[in-house]
């Protein structure tokens, strides 16, 4: 990678041709991991391997929480190596459906495992997790339905085209607690009082699991903003399935103080200091959390905030902005009436 860095000097992380190891420092990890606050990366260069065939399954279950047993036993098996795990439940397609979104019949909660590979390989892991699924109730879908669905894995907040706010609360947690943290996310939308959009999520390794577990949110009041105090409370709850938040913004930089032990943190800053002292590289973000009028947002006076936040969440009227929002949002509307208001009649008063 080529990296800017805040004094204006550009360096080169790694190497073209062969593997970086053994080369001292690996600059590669430090700068792509520094969420923008080390430098800028101009420049990169992929190393590619053969693709072979992707080739997506779609399993259908009628309890989002049965997917917790196939699950473990895929990223424990020793020979299967998806190339990408994902789930999604059954409120994320009920509210599809309700926001007019033609999504496919049939669909309770979904389970999307791809492979990657030699044709001949993939066909061998299929089959072992088509076993794998079946002995936990999931049905297999259509490939039409797996297609669909890998092809849309990008862009899980479908129904914020009828002008929804819509916001996930990412959090980590050990594989191994999977179908508990289900239980956990749905115990949390009640207690907040959210208006649910679903539960989506992915595993990020053989040992974590990233649920990104959604809610509807007013946009256009600033009363609106206390429902990020879900945010905080599905992160409380994190921890004690050994995961934690994800995400270290401006509202939530003081979170590195909570999941990094103390000395880490602070070689963290030092870093920070040391190659930006000016603080010009993507300030109030990972390691601080300041305002432009010098307030520092840290772990103490966040944690208040966070348990405020909380609080009034709980006391205030359960959310419905949802389905209210596509009564009155015409998106499917826009491009005709921009087409339309470029007809003018000068004197009529319609200019």
């Amino acid at each position: 990678m080529k990296v800017v860095l805040s004094d204006g000097t550009v360096i080169e992380t790694g190497y073209d041709n062969v593997a970086n190891n053994m080369s001292g420092y690996n600059l590669n990890s430090l700068f792509n991991g520094a969420e923008g606050t080390l430098g800028i990366i101009v420049e990169v260069t992929l190393r590619v391997y053969p693709k072979g065939i992707i080739k997506p399954l779609a399993y259908n279950f009628k309890n989002l929480k049965e997917m917790g047993v196939p699950i473990n036993k895929i990223v424990n098996h020793p020979s299967l190596k998806p190339l990408h795990i994902a789930w999604s439940d059954c409120y994320h397609f009920e509210n599809q459906r309700k926001a007019g979104i033609d999504e496919h019949k049939g669909i309770d909660n979904l389970f999307l495992v791809t492979l990657q590979g030699a044709e001949e390989f993939v066909k061998l892991e299929e089959q072992e997790i088509d076993k794998i699924v079946a002995e936990s109730g999931g049905v297999k879908m259509d490939q039409h339905v797996a297609d669909h669905e890998w092809e849309e894995r990008c862009y899980e907040y479908r129904v914020r085209k009828i002008g929804i706010g819509s916001i996930p609360a990412e959090v980590v947690v050990e594989v191994q607690h999977w179908a508990e943290f289900v239980d956990e996310c749905y115990k949390s939308f009640d207690v907040m009082k959210m208006d649910t959009g679903g539960i989506v999520g992915m595993i990020a390794d053989r040992s974590t699991a990233m649920f990104m577990p959604y809610y509807f949110k007013d946009d256009e009041t600033m009363l609106g903003m206390v429902a990020f105090a879900f945010n905080f409370y599905l992160g409380n709850r994190a921890l004690l399935y050994g995961g934690r938040s994800l995400g270290f913004g401006v509202f939530f930089a003081s979170n590195l103080d909570l999941v990094r032990e103390r000395n880490s943190t602070e070689l963290m800053r030092d870093l920070k200091t040391f190659l930006d002292p000016h603080d010009v590289m993507n300030p109030g973000h990972l390691v601080c959390g300041k305002t432009r009028f010098g307030i520092n947002m840290d772990s103490k006076l966040m944690g208040v905030g966070s348990v405020m936040m909380q609080a009034a969440k709980k006391i205030l009227p359960k959310d419905k902005i949802g389905m209210m929002n596509k009564e009155r949002f015409h998106y499917d509307h826009m491009e005709e009436e921009k087409i339309q208001g470029r007809n003018v009649t000068y004197g009529d008063g319609s200019q």
